[in-house]
């Protein structure tokens, strides 16, 4: 895909797993493979209109909208049990990451609602657990 603007990427450009973190939204959303990423119910395609996207390379790219929607294959509807489209998000590059800073982003999101990531597992020990990761592959794999 030829991009029109300059800070705008492919899907391919990714490297995963990777995660986005959305605005007032307490989960932590982790795709670990370009097969599931993209794929959404026809309800839920606001879903890739914004948000942030981190990749395991450390590359932090924006959610700017879809670029196009297709039928998802049989086989991919048929495992999540109803009809499924394929986006391909538009994305805008924004800057690199360092392992340090990615952690803190995502011990401040944590952090942000205690009481969902109190029900996931025990708070005390997740930010401890998420400071053990060596790269930013693993904090985000940690989270999966």
């Amino acid at each position: 895909m030829i991009s029109l603007f300059k800070n705008d990427y492919n899907v391919m450009d990714l490297i995963f797993p990777l995660i986005i973190l959305k605005a007032n939204d307490s989960p932590i959303y982790v795709f670990c493979n370009k097969l599931e990423f993209g794929l959404v119910s026809p309800s839920g395609l606001s879903y890739y209109e914004d948000g942030t996207l981190y990749d395991s390379a450390g590359s932090v790219f924006e959610l700017k909208g879809i670029l196009s929607i297709h039928n998802a294959s049989f086989l991919q509807c048929l495992k999540h049990f109803q009809r499924m489209k394929k986006v391909v998000p538009q994305l805008t590059y924004v800057r690199k990451i360092e392992l340090p800073d990615f952690k803190n982003i995502i011990k401040q999101h944590i952090s942000s609602y205690p009481e969902y990531w109190e029900l996931k597992d025990e708070l005390e020990e997740l930010i401890p657990s998420i400071d053990d990761q060596n790269s930013i592959e693993e904090v985000i794999s940690f989270l999966e």
